[in-house]
């Protein structure tokens, strides 16, 4: 499967409640469908028109705050006509919406399944759960695979219909492949009697640079089963001599003046032009909560064929501290999406408890751009607080970024760590969003990319 497990839902007339013409049911599997594997795939419509989708016995969004995905008034039973599986129909679907895929079995019931009952028919042949502990490999290095079982359910929160009731005795084929060839690298079967959380380990040989996929088969209930996971190797770049001299910078590649005439800024809210003899002529948003101001930002002047490579830019925003602000900065590439993600995450709060200077301050950001089209906006975040840039500058960073030294806590204090802690606001956003490779690719690549020194004993400096 391409791209994703649709369930189209076509009304024929309407049902009263629904407002809908259709309505799609959607499981976004992108680089999680692989060829060979199996998946269990159920829809559930009941006699109040509401549909429940299930994918390897857990309804889609399971766990999560998406309730609306899971469950959905659709359409009366018996206004159902026609029943399509791999297409929308041989007449309609163009190629591109034909599943790649084979079917084994197609059941239809003449009731409503309930969460136990889809559970239970998908236990039937995956009595255990299987999580393999890492993706990413070193090469020419021996490694391992940890993989750790569990009874079906055991670690499913909350909990789906009935647990798999132990011991599980069955046995796992282990075998990692290397995609360029098709080439068996290690292969191991381990017999298994599970009770609880059981790990074992895939020893591996040294390893190449590449893709490669763990493939993971066993026999229960009659049927032969396979389900697999990818793994990347990779040969971290040598780090450059750290550096603590200041950051070195280009010419500008892009300026702008958000006083100037004939700007082409976007607004929404009116903007003003203010004159100040102190911190000189600024654009001002309105005063109102969410009034904001825009411009494009083109860094063509950087691209090499028309492309940007993720090499580190510094953008400075002139603002005026000459009244009370509060003020977010975001940053928005080029995109038809109808949602956007910011890739600077910025903004300054100013004046009462913050005493006004009266002049025109610099902050600064470091951004790592990928495609040459963004676009800037400066947003009033709190009512009274009105947003204000005077001028906006982006330079590129010649050569490499100084280094980074982090210093723990002393004492007792606990430290902070890096990733995913502040929901997105995390190298996801600011450092590779935009990347063509995975940022967990790009890190463990290139770890002093960002202008990171990390020792081998892997503390700070």
């Amino acid at each position: 499967m391409y791209h994703w497990l649709r369930w189209d839902l076509g009304i024929v007339g309407q049902m009263p409640q629904e407002k809908e013409s259709n309505i799609e049911l959607t499981n976004q599997s992108r680089r999680r469908w692989r060829r060979g594997d199996w998946w269990h795939i159920s829809l559930v419509w009941n006699s109040a028109g509401l549909t429940k989708l299930f994918v390897n016995g857990l309804p889609y969004g399971h766990g999560l705050d998406s309730g609306a995905s899971i469950a959905r008034r659709v359409l009366a039973q018996g206004k159902i006509e026609r029943f399509f599986v791999g297409s929308q129909s041989a007449q309609t679907a163009p190629n591109s919406m034909r599943a790649d895929a084979a079917f084994a079995d197609l059941k239809i019931y003449r009731r409503a399944l309930s969460d136990s009952d889809v559970v239970a028919q998908y236990r039937r042949f995956a009595p255990f759960d299987l999580a393999q502990e890492r993706q990413y490999l070193r090469a020419n290095a021996a490694e391992k695979i940890d993989l750790d079982f569990w009874p079906g359910g055991q670690m499913t929160k909350p909990l789906v219909g009935n647990a798999v009731a132990v011991p599980v005795k069955t046995s796992v084929n282990a075998s990692f492949i290397r995609d360029a060839d098709g080439k068996v690298i290690a292969q191991q079967t381990f017999p298994l009697e599970i009770r609880g959380e059981k790990t074992l380990s895939l020893p591996l040989p040294p390893l190449q640079t590449g893709n490669y996929r763990a493939v993971y088969r066993w026999k229960y209930g009659g049927a032969s089963l396979q389900t697999s996971r990818r793994a990347y190797v990779y040969a971290p770049q040598k780090a450059s001599p750290t550096s603590v001299s200041a950051l070195k910078l280009g010419a500008p590649i892009v300026e702008i003046s958000c006083a100037a005439q004939g700007t082409n800024g976007l607004e929404s809210g009116a903007t003003q032009v203010v004159e100040n003899a102190k911190t000189g002529a600024y654009r001002e948003a309105a005063s109102t909560r969410d009034a904001r101001f825009s411009y494009g930002l083109d860094l063509s002047a950087a691209a090499i064929n028309g492309k940007l490579n993720g090499a580190p830019m510094q953008i400075d925003i002139y603002w005026p501290d000459d009244k009370p602000r509060s003020m977010g900065w975001y940053l928005y590439r080029a995109s038809g999406a109808k949602e956007q993600r910011d890739r600077l995450e910025g903004g300054v709060q100013s004046g009462n408890e913050y005493a006004l200077s009266h002049r025109t301050q610099k902050t600064s950001y470091l951004i790592y751009p990928w495609t040459t089209k963004y676009l800037f906006e400066a947003r009033t975040v709190i009512e009274g607080f009105p947003a204000a840039v005077s001028k906006i500058v982006v330079r590129p960073v010649v050569g490499r970024l100084p280094k980074l030294a982090l210093h723990l806590p002393s004492g007792n204090l606990q430290s902070r760590s890096f990733g995913h802690l502040d929901e997105d606001q995390s190298f996801d956003a600011l450092f590779a969003y935009d990347a063509p490779l995975s940022q967990e690719e790009r890190e463990v690549k290139n770890p002093t990319a960002c202008g990171l020194s990390l020792p081998k004993s892997g503390h700070p400096p």
